[in-house]
């Protein structure tokens, strides 16, 4: 049974793609948009630092600017937390 976010994901791509439509009649095309929503979500998998420092930010972490500190410094429940939720998603 494929997971909701993948099956989210993959209905936004085929549904932004104008050329999808004659992939209808290709008994793949579904399975196709379905590995291409899982490579998508594998790579957002590391967050940036950009986000890191969005997370820390978001749990109330004062941080330095990007590139001043560490980002192991910021790389605790935020980024873990994030890693938990791509992780589910490629459930």
């Amino acid at each position: 049974m494929s997971n909701e976010m993948i099956e989210r994901i993959a209905k936004a791509m085929y549904d932004s793609n104008q050329f999808a439509r004659p992939l209808e009649k290709s008994p793949n095309w579904v399975e196709h948009y379905r590995r291409q929503a899982r490579a998508a979500i594998s790579a957002m998998r590391e967050p940036t630092d950009a986000m890191k420092h969005a997370g820390a930010d978001s749990y109330g972490i004062q941080t330095p600017a990007i590139g001043t500190l560490p980002l192991s410094v910021i790389d605790g429940q935020p980024s873990k937390a994030w890693r938990a939720m791509i992780d589910e998603a490629l459930k």
